[in-house]
């Protein structure tokens, strides 16, 4: 007696995709590199608050600079604020003008106390 696959089931079936053949394991290793590339870009594009975070140490450990945030500036973009207690040049010196693409703005904070 000759077993025979069950109705609807071939073992190399072929999928058509523009007129053209393709394997399935084709496919499986297409989204699986799409998905790949896609997960490595989000990486590059991080988020202001991620470039924040991983910064804010460096930031503060400058003379003269008390805070760290952010801010929507008047064009509607992000920024990351650096406040200073008083306006050294030295200090601004040290401070980049953008942290992985977002801009840094230096501003006069004054000094601040715990209450």
């Amino acid at each position: 007696m000759v077993s025979r696959a069950p109705i609807g089931f071939t073992p190399f079936f072929k999928v058509y995709i523009r007129g053209l053949i393709v394997k399935p394991c084709t496919i499986i290793v297409y989204l699986l590199l799409t998905t790949l590339v896609c997960c490595d870009m989000a990486d590059n594009n991080k988020t202001i608050q991620k470039v924040k975070r991983s910064h804010e140490h460096e930031l503060l450990a400058l003379p003269d600079v008390v805070s760290v945030c952010i801010r929507k500036r008047k064009d509607g973009n992000a920024a990351i604020i650096v406040g200073v207690a008083r306006l050294n040049a030295e200090t601004e010196k040290r401070i980049p003008e953008n942290i992985e693409g977002y801009s840094v703005i230096v501003r006069l904070a004054g000094s601040i106390k715990a209450h």
